[in-house]
């Protein structure tokens, strides 16, 4: 529990950093024990969660009253849409195999259990809000996750948080330096992932930072932030896709 709470610190640091022109994003971070895993093991993700909303400089923005702006801005219909891919990816690793969804949350602990408050307390971050994908429950408590790994008889759990920002500058490819323009802004996600064993204790952990550059916003209109949805999208999915392929590599001794 620690271990997430800190590299949920982290991230809000990296995410102030790239947003104030601090340089460019970098991911990284993986911490693995690879005795854990292997073609016979068994791991359960019980659950995909995100900060509520999508998060940006309000100095950089329209402040103008909008009351499709906090529809907008929620990323619940983003996680929704990002969770079977998700599923998808985790069960073709080769180094475990991923229960399926239906089966994780019909157990009966999972459906007995209460789920934990969305409500996190980020010390001088402050405090954030999450949502959780459709159809899953959110924990927190070490002893919750020891009971769903028994009844499920997995050898570990697997958790996955994602943040999402947008911002207007963002690293150019060839120069590695913070680029700035007017009326383009940047989605910004950074995808954490948690697994632990049926005691707890963390085997693998590991982060990345995706930019997706290709939406352009003149205002933050409601009507004009839904553009931000299928960049971010697709950064979610890109930033997924270099923490299964960096655990893959780490497996093969690459």
């Amino acid at each position: 529990m620690k271990s997430r709470q800190f590299l949920l610190v982290l991230m809000a640091l990296i995410f102030s950093m790239a947003l104030s022109g601090c340089g460019a994003i970098m991911g990284g971070g993986l911490k693995i024990n690879k005795d854990q895993f292997g073609p016979s093991k068994k791991y359960a993700l019980i659950y995909i969660s995100s900060d509520k909303t999508i998060a940006y400089k309000e100095s950089l923005l329209d402040k103008k009253d909008d009351p499709e702006r906090e529809k907008a801005e929620n990323t619940q219909p983003i996680i929704d849409k990002l969770m079977p891919k998700i599923r998808a990816k985790l069960a073709k690793t080769g180094y475990f195999r991923s229960l399926p969804m239906k089966t994780i949350v019909n157990s009966k602990s999972y459906k007995s259990m209460k789920e934990d408050s969305k409500i996190r307390d980020l010390g001088i971050y402050g405090t954030r809000v999450h949502n959780v994908a459709k159809g899953y429950k959110y924990f927190r408590e070490d002893e919750k996750e020891k009971r769903i790994a028994r009844d499920l008889n997995v050898d570990g759990l697997i958790t996955i948080h994602l943040q999402f920002e947008a911002g207007n500058l963002a690293p150019t490819s060839s120069t590695a330096k913070v680029t700035f323009t007017s009326n383009r802004k940047y989605s910004v996600v950074t995808a954490s992932i948690y697994a632990r064993d049926r005691d707890t204790n963390s085997v693998w952990r590991d982060f990345e930072v995706k930019i997706n550059q290709s939406v352009v916003i003149t205002s933050t209109s409601g009507k004009n932030l839904y553009a931000l949805h299928p960049t971010s999208l697709k950064a979610a999915e890109e930033a997924i896709d270099v923490l299964i392929r960096r655990f893959q590599n780490a497996m093969e001794g690459k």
